[in-house]
């Protein structure tokens, strides 16, 4: 096995993007199992609630994958790995609500996504690379260590 030099063994960035990597698989495995759902039962109940979690995820989610790869890229760190990892339990939550008929909890289930959404944004835009980037050119606001 060939191992990038960059990534060291117990390196935590390193720890924090294999984390991401295995929640949006699990994430990709649980759309994927709600489309073959949703085309083998087309008629049936189930197939039509397949559908309707397709479209949520589809429409609800784009955000959150959008921020999820910028974490991994930008901000490996414990934090939003752990924001990451309760989302994906959210995410599960939703979609066993959505297949058990229960619409009065979906909304719920909707603002705890929003929310974890939420700290992950916060945590892209407090890190010390969102400020390296929007004053790289500037000479006035010194190091961005400081």
């Amino acid at each position: 096995m060939v191992s990038c030099p960059i990534e060291k063994k117990g390196d935590d960035a390193t720890a924090a993007k294999r984390a991401i990597i295995v929640v949006t698989f699990f994430m990709f495995l649980i759309y994927v199992a709600a489309v073959v759902l949703a085309y083998v039962k087309k008629e049936a109940e189930i197939g039509k609630r397949a559908k309707r979690f397709m479209n949520d995820v589809a429409y609800r989610d784009l955000f959150f994958f959008m921020f999820v790869s910028i974490a991994h890229i930008a901000v490996p760190k414990a934090f939003p790995t752990i924001m990451i990892w309760f989302y994906l339990i959210a995410y599960i939550v939703h979609a066993v609500l959505f297949f058990v008929n229960k619409p009065q909890f979906l909304f719920v289930t909707f603002i705890v996504k929003s929310f974890f959404v939420f700290l992950v944004i916060m945590t892209l835009l407090i890190d010390k690379w969102c400020d390296y980037f929007l004053y790289r050119g500037n000479k006035n606001f010194g190091s961005v260590d400081k």
